[in-house]
């Protein structure tokens, strides 16, 4: 998922700038004191720390929509806060071994309000940050082939995540983004800890890499 995710971040807007560089559209600057509102469409890989898969950056098995909608409120040249509502579906996932065990599937789908800060690094080029708050509206989970009930209701309501992003201008007209995303739980988000080969496993936090495309008007 990660070497997905930054092959398609770095070949949207190689193969765009390469159309658009030739044209006679000069690029646009953004007006200090201006909104600027765009819709979002992209995908998830995600997954779980603790879910008894493995740490750090291995696992993003578990694809997923990220859509919604973003403003920016333009306060500098350079400076941009904003904040997006977004419908995100996560959790983790691992497929069942040659004998049909040890697979699972966590499904937890949320409604995500994040709060960002932006910077233009470059025309093109924008860096941003923020924390985010996410209201559980799903969780499901399987264990096997098999859905568990009795695991999916202790997945928390509540999220607090940390997110850091980068993205690029893709027409001279800054309609279309390319966006690349991590996130991370800042706490646990699930009570109790989940099971995993008879062991309960502690401190669940969710990780996501969300690869999108935005439209801004």
């Amino acid at each position: 998922m990660i070497r997905l995710a930054l092959f398609l971040f770095i070949l949207l807007p190689l193969c765009t700038l390469a159309q658009v560089r030739d044209g006679d559209v000069e690029l646009a600057e953004d007006k200090v004191g201006t909104f600027k509102t765009g819709v979002i469409f992209g995908t998830n890989g995600s997954k779980i720390d603790g879910d008894g898969f493995g740490p750090n950056f291995k696992g993003f098995n578990k694809l997923g929509l990220n859509a919604g909608l973003r403003t920016w409120i333009v306060v500098h040249k350079n400076w941009q806060p904003g904040i997006e509502l977004i419908f995100t579906q996560k959790g983790s996932f691992r497929r069942a071994n040659e004998f049909g065990y040890g697979g699972f599937k966590y499904v937890t789908d949320y409604v995500q309000v994040p709060v960002l800060v932006s910077y233009l690094i470059e025309s093109r080029v924008q860096a941003y940050t923020g924390l985010a708050y996410s209201r559980l509206v799903r969780s499901k989970a399987f264990i096997d082939g098999i859905e568990e009930d009795e695991i999916a209701r202790y997945f928390k309501n509540s999220d607090y995540s940390f997110l850091i992003g980068g993205a690029v201008y893709l027409d001279n007209k800054k309609h279309w983004v390319a966006d690349l995303r991590y996130e991370i739980s800042l706490l646990d988000m699930y009570d109790g800890g989940l099971p995993y080969n008879g062991e309960v496993l502690l401190q669940q936090r969710s990780k996501s890499i969300a690869v999108r495309v935005l439209y801004m008007f």
